[in-house]
């Protein structure tokens, strides 16, 4: 096959990031990241290439979606990431980092590891810079709520901000547990822009925030693009999500932060 063609605006984000940990949830990467792959293989001989990295707790250590015990079933996955969450040189490469959400991680100790290197991501390669983003799907976007024990001092990306995520779990996150009380967490919602920061909903909001993404930064012909290569009929409404009426949600104002609504970038 030949390529499209595709241009991409300058300055925009080429390096794209993925954080693996044990029962990450595989369509929260692999939705979004198939938009992006179609994107990548149709691109200019002219245009700077787009690339992937994946990371994990340790780069010659494959990684499993599913539990390591095999409570429930043993049908799982596994994956060997490209560089662990402590190689600094890997993550100075990168514009974008996609957090998926899942059953995981495994442990506290790996739990720790992903929310210290979310925040790490954010705190250098987002803060003051341009066109760099953090995107989180499903229970992605708790991980990245909380704050690093690297820098307990220092607010978290979700702080302050309004952000949803995975609504089948929204009555443990914000009912049972109190979790994130500085953000304002929408219930229905498919996916929340908010400037550098991206939510979205459960598993295959993923990909539908992923196509938004792509339009607003790439452009509205590039998601036609990536949808049409894919196969695949995007909802375009981010407002438009009927599984917080499935499971009650309802939306979780901010108690302890004044919140800032982005409407666009």
């Amino acid at each position: 096959m030949t390529s499209a063609g595709l241009t991409l605006p300058k300055d925009t984000p080429r390096t794209f990031g993925i954080v693996l940990y044990t029962q990450f949830e595989v369509l929260d990467v692999f939705g979004p990241v198939e938009a992006l792959n179609t994107i990548s293989r149709n691109l200019a001989p002219t245009e700077t290439p787009m690339k992937c990295i994946t990371f994990g707790m340790h780069a010659a250590k494959p990684i499993r979606s599913g539990p390591p015990t095999g409570v429930g079933s043993l049908f799982s996955q596994s994956f060997l990431p490209d560089a662990s969450f402590d190689d600094d040189a890997k993550l100075a490469e990168l514009d974008v980092l996609i957090v998926p959400g899942g059953l995981g991680p495994a442990d506290a100790a790996e739990k720790q590891a992903v929310i210290n290197f979310i925040q790490r991501f954010y705190n250098r390669n987002v803060k003051h810079h341009k066109n760099r983003y953090l995107f989180t799907v499903c229970t992605g976007a708790n991980l990245a709520a909380f704050r690093s024990s690297e820098t307990p001092e220092v607010p978290s990306p979700l702080e302050g901000r309004v952000a949803t995520t995975n609504k089948s779990v929204w009555a443990y996150f914000f009912g049972q547990q109190k979790l994130h009380p500085a953000t304002y967490w929408v219930a229905q919602a498919r996916w929340v822009p908010q400037g550098d920061v991206w939510t979205t909903s459960g598993v295959s909001a993923g990909t539908d925030g992923m196509i938004a993404w792509i339009a607003q930064v790439y452009g509205e012909d590039k998601a036609q693009f990536a949808c049409n290569g894919m196969e695949y009929n995007r909802q375009a409404n981010p407002d438009l999500d009927p599984f917080a009426a499935l499971y009650g949600a309802k939306d979780v104002p901010a108690t302890q932060a004044d919140v800032k609504w982005i409407i666009k970038a």
